[in-house]
């Protein structure tokens, strides 16, 4: 069988969409005209492009839905096939619903789960199809569910919280530039045009300031062009792997910046790579999914490189270290689990201590630039305000 997309027009004349399964689009018509919908048309279910040609990917929360749900029926005993049947008739979620029928359509055929959610729609990270394969392999696939459900529940749960704190600054830096670029543009001109008439000097702030306002009321409609030019120069720029490539391998390169790149980048790839060899997934094909989690194409380069060592050999320990960009912490912490037997656990434990570190010195920048904000804003309109008011005093002692 296979997934339909259909448009109908019911009795009253309002159109009906859903997913259908069947074995040909003239019987999803024929069970659409059983239901009393005049169907108006009926596609199969093909991945959905982007401007790039890359599969749409599966929001994270659609993501986290459709693993805790299936953990949760093949759990209870559950089959397979009947789990998938049932998820999509209760998915209320367009979305969910497209894609849990076309993962159902090819697992009745006779095809793997991971096979089926790597050929759906939509796109699915690496690392998770790599480790449902494994749990399908091992007869462990109800354990492997319920380990990705927590990982990706608590993927998500990261990513909300750190959009929830950066929420806040940004909108506070928005306002506040809009505040200023206000005040000089429009407000400003209207304060200072007294002083146009007058024959004393002007203070040298004063002056400036209306020198900057005068500027930005001719040429700021062209700054804001340019910035947004920029702006997405850099952003189509970042889609061009060559770019990308040298952009990534500035920042890995630059000083105190490289720190936090690493540190940022070790988290996920420890947790990939870590709940990847717990699953059962070999050494070497763990490294290769787990450094595709990697977004900084330098590192991964690095990471490539370690592989081939290790493929060579060599323990993953001392491909690190010879390496040379990775912290002493992370090396030292992957011996132990390599002599111990325990490399997965270990990695996962480092990439908590990871996450953890990063998210508690994000916390700690976000609450020392408010403050920070509100003081280089008070800053400037204090000095917008002494440049309009220094020569209405000196104005008055004249007088």
């Amino acid at each position: 069988m296979q997934a339909f997309n259909y448009r109908a027009l019911d009795a009253a004349g309002k159109q009906q969409k859903g997913v259908l399964e069947a074995d040909s689009m003239r019987m999803v018509r024929q069970q659409l005209r059983e239901k009393g919908l005049m169907p108006t048309e009926v596609t199969p279910v093909r991945a959905s492009r982007s401007l790039f040609q890359l599969k749409s990917g599966v929001g994270q929360s659609d993501l986290m839905l459709v693993t805790r749900q299936l953990a949760t029926l093949i759990g209870s005993g559950m089959a397979l096939d009947k789990s998938l049947q049932l998820m999509g008739e209760q998915a209320e979620n367009v979305v969910v619903k497209r894609l849990i029928t076309s993962v159902r359509s090819r697992v009745s055929e006779g095809q793997t789960l991971a096979y089926a959610f790597k050929n759906s729609p939509y796109a699915f990270p690496s690392d998770y199809i790599a480790t449902i394969a494994a749990g399908e392999e091992t007869g462990h696939l109800q354990e492997v569910l319920e380990r990705l459900a927590d990982e990706v529940e608590a993927r998500g749960k990261a990513r909300q919280s750190l959009m929830a704190a950066l929420l806040y600054p940004l909108i506070m830096l928005v306002v506040a530039v809009t505040v200023i670029v206000l005040l000089i543009i429009y407000v400003v001109p209207q304060m200072t045009r007294v002083f146009s008439d007058m024959s004393q000097e002007l203070p040298a702030l004063t002056i400036g300031l209306i020198a900057v306002s005068d500027w930005l009321q001719a040429y700021g409609i062209y700054l804001l062009v340019l910035l947004v030019s920029l702006t997405l120069t850099f952003v189509i720029g970042m889609q061009n792997e060559h770019f990308k490539m040298r952009w990534d391998t500035m920042l890995l390169n630059a000083p105190r910046v490289s720190y936090w790149v690493v540190m940022a980048s070790v988290g996920g790839w420890g947790r990939s790579l870590g709940m990847l060899l717990g699953s059962g997934v070999p050494v070497l094909e763990s490294m290769r999914i787990a450094a595709e989690r990697v977004h900084n194409l330098a590192l991964r380069a690095k990471l490539e490189s370690v592989s081939e060592m290790v493929r060579e050999g060599s323990s993953l320990n001392r491909a690190l270290f010879k390496v040379g960009t990775f912290p002493p912490f992370l090396v030292h912490m992957v011996s132990s689990g390599e002599s111990s037997g325990t490399l997965d656990q270990m990695l996962l434990k480092v990439s908590d201590y990871y996450d953890q570190r990063l998210k508690t010195v994000m916390d700690t920048s976000l609450k020392l630039f408010e403050p920070l904000l509100i003081v280089v804003m008070g800053g400037i309109v204090l000095l917008i305000v002494m440049a309009v008011l220094v020569p209405i005093i000196q104005m008055n002692q004249l007088v």
